[in-house]
C-alpha cells in the first residue's frame, strides 16, 4: 500500500535501538487499543465500521443545505469543530467566502465568548439564508450553548415559525440537555458517537457533515482513514510510522529532556490542521506534570519573529515540521527577480524550509521531525487524521496517562458554574 504520510527521524538525534527498545510495550498498547474493552477508543475502528446508510445521510442532508442556504454556521469548541475546519482549510479555498460558489460560506462560532466577534458575525449573516449547526455531545458547554441560544433567537426573528428548519443537532444520542431539545422542536439531527471523544471524532458527523457541506468528498476522507487503519494495523516500530512518530515523541521529552513541541508549517492551509493537533496533543496528553507543551509556528511568517527564537532562544523545544510533497499548486516566480523560468514559489518554499531546518541544527542541533504528506486531497486528510490519532494513543499509554479524558477541563467547568450559582 502507498504511504499518503513518511515519518523522517533522522534530524532527530534519536536512534532506532531507542525506538525498538519499546517494542514489547506498542505491542501491549496495540493489542489495548484494538481490544474495544477501553472507554473512548470507538474511533479506531470507527471508519471501518461507518455504514453506507450512514454516509448517504450524511451526504443527502448536506445536499438540502447547500441548497436551502447561502451561510452555514459550525457551532462547537474544541474537537467539536475544529477536525473539520482542518480539512475544509486544507482542501477549499483559501477565500472561499468571498467569492460565488455553489456551497455557502462557512462562518465558525461558538468556540469563544467574544462579544465584537459575535455582533460582527452577526451583522455580516443578516442579509444570508443561514443554517446552523450545533456541535456538543452534552449541550451543556458554555461557549456552545451560549452561542446556540444566541442563534436561536437570531433565526426566530428570521424566520420566525419555521426556525428549527434552520438547524441541525449532532449530540448524544440519549444523554445530555441538547438530544430532547432537538426532538421536540424537530431539528435534523445525527449522533456524537458515545465510545468516541470530541477530538477523536473528525471521521464521525461530528467532522463529515460540516466537511460534505462545503462540497469536500467525504468518502473520499473515509477511504484514506480506512487506508490508514490498515497500514498501522500491526505493532512493528520497524514498519508502523504512527506508532514509531508517538514513541518520538516520548523520547524527545524523557530522553532529550524537551518540554515544547513546535508544530512548524510551510504551506498555510496546514493552519488548522496544525490547531487541530493542538487540540489533540495538548488535551490527550497534558496530565499529570507530565506531556510536550504543543505549539504551532506558521512558516516563512514567523521566521522573523519565531524563527530567531527557535534559532538563539532557550533549547527547550523540538521541532515537528509538516511538510507536503505536492501542493497541486504552481506559480512561477518573475524572472526580473534573478530567477530561470524552472523557478516557482513551492520549489524556493521547500528550499527556504531546508535552510531553516540546517541552521537550526548547525546552531543548536536542535532536534527535528519531519513528516512528509504526500499531498492536498481528501484521501490524504482522511489518512492523516488516523495517524495523528494513533501517534498520540501510544504516546499517552507510554507516559500510563489516559489519552481520552481531560479532568483538567472539567474543573474549569466546575469552577465557572460553581461561581455562575453564587452570583
Amino acid at each position: 500500500m502507498e504511504k499518503k504520510i513518511t515519518l523522517d527521524l533522522s534530524k532527530s538525534q534519536i536512534s532506532e535501538d531507542s525506538i525498538l527498545k519499546f517494542q514489547s510495550r506498542a505491542k501491549d498498547i496495540h493489542k489495548k487499543l484494538h481490544s474495544g474493552e477501553e472507554a473512548y477508543t470507538g474511533w479506531v475502528d470507527y471508519g471501518v465500521d461507518l455504514s453506507e446508510e450512514l454516509i448517504s445521510k450524511i451526504e443527502k442532508t448536506a445536499q438540502d443545505i447547500r441548497k436551502e442556504c447561502t451561510a452555514f454556521v459550525i457551532l462547537g469548541i474544541g474537537g467539536s469543530y475544529l477536525g473539520a475546519r482542518a480539512c475544509i482549510d486544507m482542501l477549499g479555498n483559501t477565500f472561499h467566502n468571498q467569492i460565488k460558489s455553489e456551497t455557502p460560506k462557512i462562518y465558525y462560532a461558538g468556540h469563544n465568548m467574544s462579544s465584537a466577534y459575535y455582533l460582527e458575525l452577526l451583522k455580516v449573516l443578516e442579509g444570508e439564508d443561514v443554517t446552523v449547526c450545533v456541535i456538543s455531545k452534552s449541550g451543556t458547554t458554555i461557549e456552545t450553548s451560549v452561542a446556540f441560544a444566541i442563534f436561536k433567537e437570531f433565526l426566530r426573528d428570521k424566520y420566525k415559525d419555521s426556525f428549527a428548519d434552520r438547524i441541525i443537532a449532532i449530540t448524544d444520542i440519549e444523554k445530555g440537555v441538547l438530544r430532547p431539545e432537538a426532538e421536540k422542536n424537530g431539528y435534523r439531527t445525527f449522533e456524537v458517537p458515545d465510545s468516541v471523544g470530541g477530538r477523536y471524532s473528525v471521521i464521525t458527523p461530528v467532522g463529515l457533515l460540516p466537511i460534505a457541506v462545503a462540497g469536500i468528498d467525504i468518502r473520499q476522507i473515509i477511504g484514506g482513514n480506512r487506508h490508514a487503519y490498515k497500514m498501522y494495523e500491526n505493532a512493528d516500530l520497524k514498519d508502523n510510522d504512527a506508532y514509531r512518530y508517538g514513541v518520538a515523541r516520548y523520547l524527545l521529552n524523557t530522553e532529550l529532556g524537551k518540554d515544547i513541541e513546535c508544530y512548524e508549517f510551510y504551506e498555510t492551509k496546514l493552519k488548522n490542521l496544525t490547531e487541530w493537533m493542538k487540540q489533540l496533543f495538548g488535551e490527550s496528553e497534558g496530565k499529570c506534570g507530565q506531556g510536550l507543551f504543543p505549539v504551532t509556528v506558521e512558516m516563512t511568517t514567523e521566521l522573523h519573529s519565531m524563527g530567531q527564537y527557535l534559532q538563539e532562544g532557550q533549547q527547550i523545544f523540538a521541532e515537528t515540521v509538516l511538510n507536503i510533497e505536492n501542493t497541486g499548486a504552481h506559480i512561477s516566480i518573475p524572472q526580473e527577480l534573478g530567477y530561470d523560468s524552472s523557478w516557482t514559489m513551492e520549489k524556493l518554499n521547500s528550499i527556504i524550509a531546508e535552510g531553516v531546518i540546517q541552521a537550526h541544527r548547525q546552531e543548536n542541533m536542535t532536534p527535528t521531525i519531519q513528516i512528509n504528506i504526500k499531498d492536498l486531497t481528501a484521501h490524504t486528510f482522511g489518512f492523516m487524521i488516523y495517524f495523528f490519532e494513533k501517534a498520540c494513543a501510544m504516546c499517552c499509554y507510554l507516559r500510563d496517562i489516559d489519552p481520552f479524558d481531560q479532568p483538567g477541563v472539567e474543573k474549569y467547568k466546575a469552577n465557572v458554574r460553581q461561581i455562575i450559582k453564587k452570583g
